[in-house]
Parts: structure tokens; sequence; C-alpha cells
């Protein structure tokens, strides 16, 4: 594979991980009980960079690509 598309798809998934704690933590039956400081630092540790991470993939994928 691509290494940047490497790139995307880890970003990508490094996201969802973070959505779906969040979403377990929230909407699910769970019994983490995350006090509202760690869910901030979920959001910032892990959903932010997967979403940097995956925008600079898709950043590097558009300067290769031939304009002319």
């Amino acid at each position: 594979m691509k290494t940047r598309l490497l790139i995307i798809i880890g970003g990508i998934i490094i996201f969802l991980i973070g959505i779906a704690v969040l979403a377990y933590e929230i909407f699910g039956d769970s019994n983490l009980n995350l006090s509202s400081n760690t869910e901030i630092s979920i959001i910032f540790y892990v959903i932010v960079p997967g979403l940097a991470i995956s925008g600079i993939g898709i950043m590097l994928e558009f300067a290769k690509m031939k304009w002319t």
C-alpha cells in the first residue's frame, strides 16, 4: 500500500476509536463514569489528532496529483 493511504487510514482509525469510546460512555450502558476532564482529554488527545493525521494524508495525496 502507498504510504499516503496508510496515513489516511491510520488517522481515520484513531478518530473512530475516540468516537467509539465516547459514544459508548455517553450513550451505551457503560460503567466507565468518566469525568468531564477525561472526556475532554479523549477529544483533544485522540479525536483531534486522528482528524489531523488523516487531513495531512489527504493533503499529501492531493499534492502528488498532476494538475496539468
